[in-house]
């Protein structure tokens, strides 16, 4: 514990991964020539508000995490959120912990073990089919919301919700179907072992890419994916409406988003990986009316970000192909996107061009980028929100003296590590500069 905090400390004063800069910060509201050298202050647009603005007025804020891909509540992990707690711990001075809902762990050979955190499910019985004609999953099991809350001077407080939804869906609808192929418990009984087998490191890898990794995506796009966008609304049901001490470690969606907010606070999300898909596509694709009329009502800010790291949207987005889209709207608010992405990170990709790409892809948008383009604007009024990409490099090399590979783990996992990161985060930007410098607010 003394190591990982030493490491979070050095990160936050030092800087102590390789690199550590914002490469570039760009919006979509923000058309640019590409003709420009990419490295000039030409292609530096875009705004971000950042976290201490949201909390200066405010008497809470809510922010709501969802995480990505991966065996997130194993027991010999960190806990989800632990960086983003002890960032906000560190980044306000005096500020303690006052309320830690921590929701169960597990390990290969025991199960969760814990009574706390809040298991939400559905009220829905949806059976899927599987290869086997006689096996039918319900996924009614959607997850579970822990809380945190962090009490600041002055009496203001910031309330951490994380929904963890990976126990859940491993344990009722993955390792039904691909358990057999996991590091099996001990005493296992009527199972061959083919992980035992393996060189080490091509098991690990197995493991925690494809088992735990993959398979969570392969998921995500199939029905089941409805349960996970189901339990992030009602998450943000009970973070708006203030409910979660009303239910006893049980709640269903449908109760939690009856429950109508009577104050207003102000809101940011952050997903990583995975979680950035699931969170766009619950706020967006598959945006319901009650939980827009939940934001409306309970939420104080007019713009609310969601800090997407690693975002995985136009890969997930090709799997979501199809999909109707919803034509409900948040009224009287802007969602924006912001998107970090470690220029080295295999499993994140930048936004900006996402879009464009899509809108050149139909001849739509003039690929000179200009200001006066009446489709480009068009584009940008029918999606209903701004992206800003932040293009960053804070991954050490894998090997000390070769910079040809950056460590892959790092670049995925350790954005919140990351000064850049967390100076645009609690400081945000202007104009597509970082509004904050090793950990202190410049300002403007």
């Amino acid at each position: 514990m003394k190591i990982k905090i030493m490491l979070l400390i050095c990160s936050l004063l030092l800087g102590c991964t390789t690199n550590d800069k914002v490469l570039r910060i760009r919006s979509l509201k923000s058309p640019t020539d590409p003709s420009a050298n990419p490295s000039s202050t030409y292609y530096n647009k875009g705004d971000i508000i950042g976290l201490n603005a949201l909390t200066s007025n405010a008497k809470n804020t809510n922010i709501v995490l969802v995480h990505g891909m991966g065996w997130t509540q194993e027991q010999s992990n960190k806990r989800f959120g632990d960086d983003l707690v002890n960032a906000i711990l560190y980044e306000y001075k005096g500020s303690e912990k006052i309320k830690d809902e921590e929701c169960p762990t597990s390990t290969i050979d025991k199960a969760p073990t814990s009574n706390s955190g809040l298991i939400i499910h559905s009220l829905k019985h949806n059976l899927l089919s599987t290869d086997d004609p006689q096996l039918s999953l319900d996924p009614y099991k959607l997850g579970c919301l822990e809380k945190t809350v962090i009490k600041l001077r002055q009496d203001k407080t910031i309330t951490i919700y994380k929904f963890l939804w990976d126990d859940t869906m491993w344990n009722y609808i993955e390792w039904e179907q691909i358990g057999y192929d996991d590091a099996l418990p001990s005493r296992t009984i009527g199972y061959d072992d083919p992980n035992k087998l393996r060189a080490k490191y091509n098991g690990e890898l197995k493991n925690s890419i494809v088992t735990y990794g993959f398979t969570d995506a392969a998921m995500y796009m199939s029905p089941a994916g409805q349960a996970l966008r189901e339990g992030v609304e009602a998450s943000l049901c009970i973070a708006l409406s203030n409910s979660y001490e009303s239910y006893k470690n049980q709640a269903n969606s449908s109760e939690a988003c009856s429950k109508q907010p009577n104050t207003k606070s102000p809101l940011l999300l952050v997903s990583h990986s995975l979680g950035s898909r699931i969170i766009f596509d619950t706020l967006k694709t598959d945006l319901s009316d009650r939980l827009a009329k939940q934001i409306e009502n309970g939420t104080s800010n007019n713009t609310i970000e969601i800090h997407m790291l690693a975002n995985q949207l136009p890969l997930l987005g090709i799997g979501r192909m199809g999909a109707k889209r919803s034509e409900n709207i948040i009224s009287g608010k802007e969602v924006n996107i912001i998107a970090y992405s470690e220029i080295n990170d295999l499993l994140t990709f930048e936004l900006v061009p996402y879009f464009e790409q899509m809108c050149y892809s139909r001849q739509g948008c003039n690929k000179k980028y200009s200001n006066n383009d009446p489709l480009y604007k068009q584009m940008q009024k029918n999606l209903g929100f701004d992206v800003v990409d932040v293009r960053l490099q804070f991954a050490p090399n894998l090997i000390k003296p070769y910079s040809g590979f950056k460590d892959p783990k790092i670049a995925h996992t350790g954005y919140l590590m990351s000064r850049s990161v967390l100076d645009i985060f609690f400081c945000g930007a202007k104009d597509g500069k970082s509004n904050g410098h090793n950990g202190k607010c410049i300002t403007k």
